[in-house]
Parts: C-alpha cells; structure tokens; sequence
C-alpha cells in the first residue's frame, strides 16, 4: 500500500519544470538510494518555499525508507514534513476563490493524509494504529473525492480513490466490521478510468494490478504486471519482497521459496545489520520448506528466525520485531 501511495505522486499536476525530479526521487526511492532521493526532495523544497512538493516527496522517501528498513527512525521528520503540508493546503483551501487552486490543495492535502494512514497502519498489529490508519485514510479520501469534484479534469483522482476502495474491500476479509458492500466494483472502474486518462499512470496501474490479481488468487496474472515494474525499477527490494508475498498469498510454494532465497541473499548483502528484516524472510522459508515436505528444515529456518529477533535491539524497530514475533508465532502454529 505505501508504494501505492509513494508512486501516485508521479502522476500529479506538478510543475513541469520539477517534473523530471520528481520522477528521479520516485525511481531513486523505489530502488532503496534514499540519500540521494533525499537531497532532491529537499532540494525542490529549497528551490518551491510557498509549494507543498518538496514536503511530499520528503514524506514518500520517509516513509519508503522506514518500511524498507522496518524502522521507525524518521517519524519526527514525516510528521514535521506532514504539518508544514497541512498547514500550506489549508490556507489556500481556505482563502482561495479559484476552484482549480483549491482542487489540487485537496489533492495534496490528501496525499499527505494518505501517508500518515500508511505509516499507522504498517508499523504494529495493534488495533490502535489500524484505527488511526483507517481514520486518516478515510480523510485523504474525502479529500481526494473535494479535489475530484472542482475539477473534473484531475483523472489522477480516481487512482487514489480506487486503491482506497479496494483496500477496504479487502480489509472487510480480516476486520469484518469494516463496510466493503460493492468496494471491489467501484475500485476496479475507478482504476480503470485513472489508467485511461492519466498521462503518467502505467506503471503505477500495472502496481495495483499486482496488489489486486495477488489477492484475486491470479499470480500468474500478478506476476505478469510485476515483471514489468521490474524492468522500470531493476534491482528493486521492494519489488522481491512483493513477488514473495504473491507467491506465498496463492501457495505456489516452490517459486515462494526461489523467490525467499533471493531476497534473503539481498538483503544480508545489502542490509546486514537489519536483523527484523532477515528473520521475517526465514519464516518464509519456514513456511515453503514446510509446504514442500521438509519439516526439519523448516524447524531450522524458525529457530535462525528466532535468534535473529533475539538479536534485534534496534529500540526503533520494537515494533516491527513485535510484528515479526506474531508471524513467528503463527508459522509455528502452521508447521506444528
């Protein structure tokens, strides 16, 4: 859902003159080079004072890289980065007569919202943060939906209100009090119509494609979009992570475990100091060796998985490890 969000920012109306960075710090954070996204986020923050851009593209890397590295270190600069936007897109929702103007205020409003609700709703599976991530995401919808109605033209609009639909016609499986009556409809024609008319929207439409034949029980058809991502964005951790979790989502075990060991291999090269990281990826190898009839093996990849969260201490990735010990626990119970 965070790439979702992250990505949408490259099919907004910025200016054109900024559009070539924008698309330089969405490629540079999706392909984890978060210092240099970085500086040219803060860059066009320096280069637009009186726009909210280089806020929001500070909040994608932000937050990209937080969920990368399963940290919460950069919570006091997203929030910071999140007030000066609300503060800038209120005043002109506020005062501002020109209807085009105070659409692309809601829509910014929104997106910045649309980060927050991503950062509660990933970081623990506490009921706490769910509910404040369902809140804030149901603000930068209604915000969205306000840009949308002053100005009809803002096709982009309707990517963010299809993946919001969806994702609540999903959610309804695990949270069953939350209402999902004819969501998944609504979200697939809206995804459909923002494919349609957005300018810049294949590649971020061939993403929520992944997350919706993922969960359809369709990775071949999953796989199809992601192997396209792949060649827009190679090298890409967050793009093995999902390729694992579509495998693992639909049981073909086999290419869960090819794909497990690869990342597992990338991120012990790439990140070997993130200890959460690792161990998560060995309760997925638990669980293929398991399906694929080595439960010894199995065994071995959730006891490496154990003593990695042992040697967590990072205090700023509790709440992941916390996270981690709950899949813990539950592959335990599958491999039993």
């Amino acid at each position: 859902m965070a790439m979702l969000i992250v990505t949408l920012l490259m099919t907004l109306p910025f200016p054109d003159e900024y559009r070539d960075e924008v698309r330089d710090v969405m490629s540079l954070a999706l392909t984890e080079r978060f210092a240099k996204a970085d500086s040219v986020a803060r860059k066009v923050k320096d280069d637009l004072p009186d726009s909210p851009l280089g806020s929001l593209l500070r909040m994608a890397v932000l937050e990209f890289k937080m969920t990368d590295w399963s940290t919460d270190e950069g919570e006091e600069d997203l929030m910071a980065e999140f007030d000066r936007v609300n503060e800038m897109t209120l005043n002109v929702i506020n005062n501002e007569r020109d209807p085009a103007k105070r659409a692309k205020a809601h829509m910014f409003r929104g997106l910045a919202l649309g980060f927050k609700a991503v950062h509660y709703a990933r970081r623990y599976q506490e009921v706490t943060n769910v509910l404040r991530g369902l809140k804030y995401g149901k603000e930068a919808l209604d915000e969205i939906t306000r840009a949308q109605e002053l100005d009809s033209t803002l096709y982009d609009c309707y990517l963010a209100m299809g993946i919001y639909d969806l994702a609540i016609s999903y959610a309804q499986k695990k949270v069953p009090w939350v209402q999902s009556e004819n969501r998944k409809k609504k979200g697939m024609a809206e995804l459909a119509l923002a494919t349609e008319k957005s300018e810049l929207f294949k590649p971020v439409a061939f993403l929520a494609y992944v997350y919706v034949y993922m969960y359809e029980g369709n990775p071949d058809l999953a796989i199809q979009y992601l192997r396209f991502l792949k060649t827009s964005y190679p090298g890409s951790r967050t793009l093995m992570w999902l390729e694992t979790e579509v495998y693992l989502e639909n049981e073909r075990w086999y290419y869960a475990e090819e794909s497990a060991k690869a990342l597992l291999a990338e991120i012990e090269k790439k990140q070997p100091t993130c200890y959460v990281n690792q161990a998560e990826v060995h309760i997925y190898l638990a669980r293929t060796r398991y399906h694929l009839g080595d439960k010894e093996g199995a065994r071995e990849h959730l006891q490496k998985a154990a003593d990695l969260l042992d040697k967590e201490k990072d205090p700023k990735r509790a709440g992941a490890v916390k996270k981690a010990r709950g899949k813990l626990k539950d592959a335990e119970k599958e491999i039993k």
